[in-house]
């Protein structure tokens, strides 16, 4: 097991990511992206991990919309679950995310081929 004192109760060997990204202006829908965070390299995933704390992911809300909707715009699932039974989802609109959410999501997008 990796060492993940430094990034709190977050154990980067042990959690799986699942991303859905759904909208935009032809409405086509990529498959899934599944993460599992033990299959990557240890600094990809403490990287993962370090992304998650800081957007705060198990403190969001299970659903994060727009104030003001902009049409074809992506709007995104993703579903973080940890050894032990942790596990939070939160859907979200593509314009509603925060900075650091934007920043896990495109890092889980860009995962799907190392794992």
């Amino acid at each position: 097991m990796r060492d993940g004192a430094a990034l709190g109760a977050f154990d980067v060997s042990n959690m799986r990511l699942k991303l859905i990204r759904t909208g935009g202006v032809a409405g086509l829908a990529p498959p899934p992206v599944v993460v599992d965070t033990a299959a990557l390299p240890e600094k990809e995933a403490q990287r993962v991990a370090a992304l998650v704390a800081e957007a705060r992911f198990f403190h969001l809300p299970a659903v994060v919309r727009s104030r003001k909707p902009q049409p074809d715009r992506f709007q995104y699932s993703l579903v973080i679950e940890q050894e032990g039974g942790r596990r939070h989802a939160v859907r979200c609109d593509e314009e509603a995310a925060s900075g650091a959410l934007c920043r896990l999501l495109h890092a889980v997008q860009t995962l799907k081929n190392l794992t």
